[in-house]
């Protein structure tokens, strides 16, 4: 992931042109190649993005002050509180894990 320094006119961009995929993260802009995707379809695939979907839907119901918590907590590991969360969330579904989100 790279960087990049935009001029005011494209400073908003945040979305693929090409094979590059620009972001926005913490009022930076990044880019980065997209990626080629796998897609086997597999059981343990579709329990996977089944478990990520429940996060998702999870994180989305929660309030400002748990939104808050999770941006709080997440901010000395220099990531966002929905990733944050999303990976407390899935780590607690995973079979033999008895961590609590």
């Amino acid at each position: 992931m790279a960087e990049v320094q935009l001029n005011q006119i494209f400073e908003g961009i945040n979305s693929r042109i090409g094979d590059m995929v620009f972001y926005r993260m913490n009022g930076k802009t990044f880019v980065r190649r997209r990626p080629v995707l796998n897609n086997p379809r597999t059981p343990a695939q579709q329990t996977c993005r089944a478990v990520f979907r429940d996060a998702v839907m999870a994180w989305r119901c929660l309030d400002g002050t748990e939104r808050e918590y999770w941006n709080n907590r997440a901010k000395s590991e220099n990531r966002t509180g929905y990733n944050a969360f999303i990976s407390s969330f899935m780590r607690a579904q995973s079979p033999g894990q008895d961590t609590e989100i």
